[in-house]
């Protein structure tokens, strides 16, 4: 594997977290569109391969949420919610 993906917040410029899927970095970055970007990194450093772009994630977030097995229904609506609107809120940004 010679990327990862990070999710970093916006303002501060903190890596919040690093994840091998990008679904998994998308679903941190859902949570707070407007303050989170996504970053594909090389693995073992912090330089910058290239910005995820939110219309990425959200593709990327509508494919995941259908064949997840581990949310329940109600998980499942919620996250629904978040996508539509951090994608809403992306298409504005």
């Amino acid at each position: 594997m010679d990327s990862v993906y990070r999710v970093v917040q916006v303002k501060s410029e903190q890596e919040l977290n690093r994840f091998t899927k990008l679904a998994d970095a998308c679903v941190l970055w859902v949570k707070d569109p407007g303050e989170r970007r996504v970053e594909e990194v090389a693995v073992g450093t912090n330089n910058v391969i290239t910005r995820v772009p939110p219309s990425e994630c959200c593709s990327t977030l509508r494919k995941w949420l259908p064949g997840n097995k581990f949310l329940s229904k109600d998980e499942r609506a919620d996250m629904a919610v978040l996508i539509e609107e951090a994608c809403g809120f992306s298409k504005q940004g």
